[in-house]
């Protein structure tokens, strides 16, 4: 039901305009007041949608109260009555933001209009409003289910030129991941727990088991002391036990911070009466003793930089470790390193079900380590395989980045920009570019770049200077020095001589 507050120091009024309020064949919810102080404390109080009120008025006139009231509420419906039928009153009423001004007496056929608009103006701005934050949500979740699958930042900016992506991207701090396992978000899929903290969040749904907070700035306290409250509610509303997972946003890397909260989220078999996991407490220490952690961010930087020869080796050293530490029994092993065979299988896409099926059986009924081992090396040859099928894709990226090079070796050209181009990491595009190549990157554009200053230095009268900024040197003496240590003689020497030194 919609609230209509009616404003004048005159009782007869006030009931009069009540009266026309009551005859509309709406149903709304009527409260009034005789003066602007009164006014402001009921706005104050109750969710009100229209403000009518008179400008004459002890205490507080009409128009400072709309000022003030609007400072509460700046969605309010406004109508101004009054007998003064001054064009400042109007004026400034209208500044104000006021919708309606309507003179006394006040005219029923002029207020029914005045007020039917005004609903249809509230109507409007609502559904507008509705829809920009539906909108508004749709990109959020986009934007951050993108990032931490790995997608970066510049290639988002891309696709929303309207939206500051990194901006938004660097507001957020910390995650929380809530687990349950079983299907919990399928049934309760609005988790409301905003009233559980003063933390601004933004909440995504990742599966039906698991969802991500994006929190902004907070202190470790403040986050422990969030996920207890999660846990509690949780128990409390629907007698469920959930894990509650946090870990901190460093350089804006989205990936790795997932990545920290899926390794905390696995310490959770290994820690059954721990609901609240928080990277730096003492929960992975088995871990870290046998350096683990490290381990496996080594094979994850194998398989990213496709070097099946440093992931087997990588590989082993885990194996040792494990064998050498004589601690664990090969069952925790398998557990341990599922997470291993998790990354090396999704990054073979040819690899059926079926046979993903056939290893994982092997795998977990493998008896010793040695076995384990021999379906590891199953994966990892169809890696290979998978590796191998890339090169076309590969070659297309850096037949794209040297494209790139060859028309604009003129322009301010770095890796980080070439990167972006292809939607790569600036490590991995460099790891790829002098594979296929057999040059490193920067390299490649310095010797482009030399080889064009040669030709015009040979076939133009261009100043150096000139030649220079039309190679992308904008600084003529690191360009000359440059074309020295390519060249072994200064630009000056070679235009004279056209010799280059041996």
């Amino acid at each position: 039901m919609e609230s209509v507050l009616v404003v004048d120091d005159d009782k007869i009024s006030r009931q009069g305009i009540i009266f026309l309020l009551k005859s509309m064949n709406r149903q709304f919810k009527i409260f009034e007041a005789n003066n602007g102080q009164n006014a402001l404390e009921i706005i104050r109080q109750e969710p009100i949608d229209y403000l009518l009120t008179d400008i004459k008025m002890p205490f507080m006139d009409g128009l400072e109260l709309i000022k003030q009231a609007f400072a509460i509420n700046d969605h309010l419906g406004t109508i101004i009555f009054s007998g003064y039928s001054l064009f400042d009153y109007a004026k400034q009423a209208i500044t104000l933001g006021v919708q309606e001004y309507i003179l006394k007496p006040v005219d029923p056929s002029e207020f029914y209009s005045s007020m039917e608009k005004l609903i249809e103006e509230r109507k409007m701005r609502i559904q507008s409003q509705a829809k920009e934050n539906f909108n508004a949500k749709l990109i959020n979740e986009h934007l951050l289910m993108s990032v931490i699958n790995g997608r970066t930042a510049p290639c988002l900016a891309a696709q929303y030129p309207d939206v500051d992506v990194p901006g938004y991207l660097s507001k957020y701090k910390n995650l929380i991941s809530i687990y349950f396992d079983e299907d919990f978000f399928t049934m309760n899929f609005n988790l409301d727990i905003a009233h559980l903290t003063s933390i601004p969040f933004f909440s995504l749904n990742i599966n039906p088991n698991e969802t991500i907070l994006f929190l902004e700035a907070a202190s470790r306290d403040c986050l422990i002391a969030l996920a207890n409250s999660i846990i509690n509610f949780v128990s409390v509303k629907f007698s469920k036990t959930c894990f509650v997972a946090i870990s901190t946003i460093k350089d804006s890397d989205y990936t790795a911070s997932v990545d920290e909260l899926e390794d905390l989220l696995e310490s959770r078999y290994y820690l059954p009466h721990t609901q609240v996991l928080y990277h730096g407490d003492d929960i992975d220490s088995k871990f870290q003793d046998l350096e683990f952690e490290a381990v496996f961010k080594a094979v994850k930087n194998d398989i990213r930089l496709q070097d099946c020869a440093a992931l087997r080796t990588d590989i082993h050293k885990y194996f040792k470790n494990f064998v050498d530490s004589n601690q664990f029994s090969t069952e925790y092993f398998k557990f341990t390193f599922a997470t291993v065979i998790r990354e090396i299988a999704q990054s073979i896409p040819e690899l059926t079900s079926e046979q993903l099926n056939q290893r994982i059986i092997a795998y977990y009924h493998a008896r010793n380590v040695k076995d384990i081992e021999k379906v590891i090396e199953l994966f990892i040859e169809d890696l290979q395989v998978s590796f191998n099928n890339q090169t076309d894709i590969i070659h297309k990226e850096i037949e794209t980045v040297q494209k790139y090079i060859y028309t604009h070796y003129s322009q301010d050209i770095s890796v980080d920009m070439l990167a972006d181009l292809v939607c790569l990491a600036p490590s991995y595009l460099s790891h790829i570019f002098k594979k296929e190549t057999g040059i490193n990157l920067s390299k490649f554009i310095k010797a482009y770049r030399m080889e064009k200053a040669k030709e015009l230095l040979e076939n133009s009268h261009e100043k150096i200077i000139s030649v220079a900024n039309s190679v992308g040197y904008p600084n003529v003496s690191y360009f000359c020095q440059s074309f020295r240590d390519f060249y072994g003689i200064s630009p000056q020497k070679f235009r004279n001589t056209g010799l280059i030194n041996e």
